[in-house]
């Protein structure tokens, strides 16, 4: 069959429509560079996604209209589909003659068509070996993005005489956009945050790590919760992130005078448990200031409180009440407050108290968010 034809067109059209030849064989090997084919044979071929035939293309009403076909004075025709498993047409061979006395039949298209089935499953399972390919080095990248998005969180808890903590973080996706802190500043205060970045995924991730370097230079530069607040909010505005804003609490604790300064930039309403299960929120309604990014120069305010032994403060994201069941339930800030209340022990028993709780309760199959909680308490 191949060796009655003049010339031999494989083609593709590529991501913007265009027709591409990808390989192309004819008789005389020096007319390869130069061969054209007709486009309304190979768009034919492309539309219907079916083989055909025409044994005189010249008198065939079906390229009448065709002057390419009468400029390359072909003859005998035959053109076939490369067809992926969902039926999209990947390509197609197209083969003619220019010779009246060598006509293609039935029978050859046959054999073209097996040859086309055979160079479809070929092509398909090289892309999706590349894909495969692609899939994994991108997972390795956003392994590698996960580890280092770990090394912006602390690597250990404060130790802080008379006092105990608990954190716990977990991306939706593999990298995220909530975080939290703890830096101890030059007076021995130790400074308490957390945050969460609008969206999720890398973008949140990148912005999670500029902030988390800026809460360093915040603390270690300036006095006051307030101004340090302040200047995160300005910084973040400055930069220019159209739509990117992020909720954040910063709690200077004072574990001598047993006292801690706390800051609400739009962030969820932490909450003080009483030794008693008594919880009374802090920092909330008007004392809640706007996310950082929003508006630069907003003054925030702060409020003050004080632990007294066994007394908790309780830090999370949204990402907790959030927490979603496989029925489509959310975990709520109602059962989140109820176990609280009930819960004993230390901040970290109180911590994985809630935690096990949250996670035995999400058990649908993506998370909507991220999730952070943290846990500082007096000792009782």
């Amino acid at each position: 069959v191949f060796r009655q034809a003049d010339r031999g067109f494989y083609i593709i059209r590529d991501a913007n429509g265009r027709i591409v030849p990808k390989a192309v064989h004819t008789r005389r090997e020096r007319d390869e560079s130069s061969a054209r084919f007709s486009r309304t044979i190979i768009n034919k071929c492309f539309d219907e996604g079916s083989a055909f035939l025409s044994e005189d293309a010249s008198q065939d009403s079906a390229f009448a209209l065709a002057n390419s076909v009468s400029e390359f004075r072909i003859r005998s025709v035959m053109c076939a589909p490369l067809l992926a498993n969902d039926g999209e047409t990947m390509g197609v061979i197209q083969i003619d003659t220019q010779d009246r006395n060598k006509k293609f039949t039935q029978d050859d298209l046959q054999l073209l068509i097996a040859v086309c089935n055979q160079a479809a499953v070929a092509m398909e399972n090289a892309s999706l070996h590349a894909s495969d390919l692609a899939k994994q080095k991108i997972d390795r990248e956003i392994e590698l993005a996960r580890e280092v998005q770990k090394t912006f969180l602390p690597a250990f808890l404060p130790s802080v005489p008379g006092y105990n903590f608990f954190a716990y973080y977990q991306a939706a996706r593999a990298v995220g956009g909530d975080f939290y802190n703890f830096v101890e500043l030059r007076d021995g205060r130790w400074a308490v945050a957390v945050g969460d970045v609008a969206g999720k995924g890398v973008p949140a991730a990148l912005l999670m790590a500029r902030v988390t370097g800026d809460i360093r230079v915040a603390v270690a530069s300036l006095d006051e919760p307030t101004a340090m607040v302040r200047q995160l909010n300005d910084w973040l505005q400055q930069a220019g992130l159209v739509d990117r804003f992020i909720t954040f609490v910063l709690a200077l604790l004072d574990h001598k005078q047993h006292q801690f300064t706390l800051v609400n930039a739009g962030h969820q309403t932490p909450l003080i448990r009483r030794a008693s299960g008594l919880l009374e929120p802090i920092g909330a309604g008007d004392l809640s200031g706007l996310p950082l990014g929003m508006v630069e120069g907003f003054e925030y305010q702060a409020v003050i409180g004080s632990l007294n032994p066994g007394d908790q403060l309780i830090l999370c994201t949204d990402g907790v009440a959030d927490a979603t069941s496989h029925a489509g339930e959310q975990f709520g800030q109602e059962r989140f407050e109820a176990i609280l209340r009930n819960a004993k022990g230390s901040a970290a028993q109180v911590g994985q108290t809630l935690l096990k709780a949250v996670q035995a309760h999400a058990t649908a199959p993506d998370q909507f968010d991220d999730l952070t909680l943290v846990c500082l308490g007096r000792d009782a």
